[in-house]
């Protein structure tokens, strides 16, 4: 006589699979008339389990599937918020730093265009450089390069004039980055 390893169902010596759960693996009882707690090993706590059935194990799935899913949205958006760049404006504002007299303009000089302005330190700190960066685009809006320009000596509560060259089809600019050195 056989016993199935997995729902405990007792089986024909000759069958191959158990008719009640489909395993495979079976213990076989060597005394026929002996108990089954004497013979089988097995006949512990996981006798008194209950087969799972196949709608369990499927929600069984969906759960660790949702759970590993969850996770990832919860590590994406820490790990998003942790390295995406602030705004240009927060980061200038972070940095103590100002546009004097409104926004940088795009003007020619020699039928040349230059993105010029004044930078403010409003801050506690001397910056040995302050680098500018603008992306350039054209009357299309596509961009079509970067223009950047490099103010040395910005210290404390001073305001520095720059200017940096732009591309001849540039009609449009943006304040893309602006990295500082401390002195």
């Amino acid at each position: 006589m056989k016993y199935c390893t997995e729902c405990k169902k007792e089986l024909e010596n000759d069958v191959i699979f158990c008719s009640q759960c489909g395993s495979k693996e079976f213990d076989e009882v060597v005394n026929s008339d002996a108990n089954i707690e004497e013979v089988s090993p097995i006949m512990t706590e996981t006798a008194t389990r209950k087969p799972v059935s196949k709608a369990d194990r499927i929600a069984h799935k969906i759960g660790c599937v949702l759970t590993i899913v969850f996770a990832i949205i919860i590590i994406g958006c820490i790990f998003k918020s942790c390295f995406t760049p602030k705004p240009i404006e927060e980061r200038m504002k972070a940095a103590g730093l100002s546009f004097y007299g409104g926004e940088p303009a795009l003007e020619y000089k020699n039928g040349l265009p230059y993105i010029t302005g004044f930078i403010k330190n409003e801050s506690d700190k001397n910056y040995s450089m302050v680098h500018l960066y603008f992306d350039l685009y054209d009357k299309d809006g596509y961009e079509i390069g970067t223009a950047y320009t490099n103010v040395e000596k910005l210290v404390l509560g001073k305001t520095l004039y720059f200017e940096a060259v732009a591309e001849e089809e540039t009609e449009t600019f943006k304040l893309t980055s602006i990295p500082v050195n401390e002195r």
